[in-house]
Parts: C-alpha cells; structure tokens; sequence
C-alpha cells in the first residue's frame, strides 16, 4: 500500500527542555513566561476533567451492573471509580496554586466528547467498558506516564503516586478481553466492531504527533515524550494481542478519517500488521 503523505507525518527534531523535573516551585509560578503558565493550566485542566469524568462513568457503570446482579463487574468498575475519584482529589489540590479554582468542575462539567471524543453511550456495557481498559486506558496511562517528570514540582509530587496506580493494573483491560472471548467466541463481532471504535480515539488520546501544543510541552519541560514516539510504543503493546485474537486493525486511511494522523514508523506498523491478517 503506498501511503500520500497526508497520512502520516516525519518526526520533528528534539531540543532540551528549558526546565528540569520538579525544578518550577509554585512560587514561581506566578513569574513564569505566559506561554508556561498556559501549558500547565491547559495540560492540569485537562487531567482534571479526564480523572473526575472517567470516575463518573465508571461509578455508573458500577451501579448499572449492580442493578443487574453482577457483583463481579460492579466492583471491578467500583474500583477503577475509586481510583479515578483518588487521582481527582490530588489534581485539584494543585488548581489554586496555577491560579484555577477548584470548582472547576462545576464551571466547566467534564463533558464525556471533551475527554474521549464521542457521547457517554459509547460506555454503556462491560463489553465496551472492558475494550475502553485495554486500548483507551494504557493510551490514557502512556500520556500520564511522559508528564511523570514534568517540570512543574507540585505536578512532579503528584504525578508518581497516579502513574503507579495506573500502571498497577495496565494490563486488566486485555485480561478480561481474552477471557471474554474465549467464554463467548461468538460475540467477536461485537469486540471487533468495538476495536474500530476505540482503536482510533485511544490514539487520538496520545496527542497530535509534532503538533504545536506537543512542542511546547516539550520545550517547557513539562512532556518527556513526544505522541510521535509514545504512538509505536502503544501499537507495539495492543497489535500482538490483536493478531492473537484475531482482531482486524484498522487501515491507516480509515485511522486518517478519525482524524489519527500517525508517524512514518506507525504507519508502516499498522499497514504490517493489515498484510499479516490478510496473509493469515
């Protein structure tokens, strides 16, 4: 396949950061350029509707299933909602200091289409709830995990304990896929039509590779990694399990029509492991 170059984008040469890890103090927040303070209120502001939205839906989740007798799911879904509430109490404790109040939430709701990019019906079942852990959240832990040495010190003290915690069950989503699809081989259609939904808005989770935002994260210390560098590392994590699992990938230009524009290397990734299915 012969890729136009509206599909994929060269990676952009790396500077040092101005700042070093935990190096700007809240005291010197204030002093800082305006292009810094804007980076961190955007990026914080960002977290904080992602962490207190997600622990939203997982909390309804928890009662869904709840009500329908399910104790099992209902407290995996309590537990990622407990976590996610935690992760909010932390991240609002630094909005003062970034000049942000902390009824942020009420001045600007986490609305689901601004965190994920869809509508709250796309997580309305444990299958798409499992789908969401597996691809979404390590997309979603992979983004936290380059702000771990973020430069802004009340962010760096916070950053470690959720990036743990995060980690700490990375690999739950794809678990419970393949036990899913090993008790109900016939609901594959199901999952797959689920890859091709959260295939493309967890890479759209990791950022525009090379865009000017990643940039200036960059610059400021605030991102140790570039989405141009974290989008391989995410499909060299989910494609061997997909091929296991006989899931479809999908096409680079179907990717493109989500708006997912990837780097040379993914592309060529993604389109290799289309040739293997197809071969297979």
């Amino acid at each position: 396949m012969t890729m136009s170059k509206s599909t994929t984008i060269e990676a952009a040469p790396v500077q040092e950061p101005l700042y070093g890890p935990g190096e700007i103090t809240e005291e010197r927040f204030d002093s800082m350029p305006n292009g810094y303070k804007d980076c961190v209120r955007s990026a914080i502001r960002r977290q904080a509707l992602g962490e207190i939205g997600a622990g939203a839906i997982f909390a309804r989740l928890m009662v869904r299933f709840y009500e329908d007798g399910d104790s099992d799911r209902a407290i995996f879904a309590a537990h990622l909602a407990e976590e996610e509430a935690g992760h909010c109490q932390l991240i609002t404790a630094i909005l003062p200091g970034i000049g942000l109040s902390k009824d942020i939430y009420e001045t600007s709701q986490p609305r689901y289409g601004e965190i994920f990019g869809g509508t709250s019906e796309d997580l309305d079942s444990w299958e798409a709830l499992i789908m969401f852990n597996w691809l979404a959240e390590k997309a979603g832990t992979m983004f936290l995990r380059s702000f771990r040495n973020t430069s802004y010190k009340p962010w760096y003290d916070t950053m470690k304990s959720i990036v743990e915690e995060e980690e700490g069950h990375e690999d739950s989503g794809i678990t419970n896929v393949r036990r899913y699809l090993k008790m109900w081989p016939e609901n594959r259609p199901l999952i797959q039509t689920l890859v091709d939904k959260w295939f493309p808005i967890s890479l759209k989770l990791l950022g525009i590779p090379g865009s000017e935002k990643q940039q200036k994260y960059h610059k400021y210390g605030l991102k140790a990694e570039d989405s141009t560098e974290q989008i391989p590392v995410w499909l060299n994590a989910v494609l061997p399990d997909m091929a296991k699992l006989k899931l479809r990938v999908p096409s680079v230009d179907e990717l493109l029509s989500h708006g997912v524009i990837l780097p040379d290397d993914s592309a060529e990734l993604v389109s290799n492991a289309q040739g293997a299915a197809g071969a297979g």
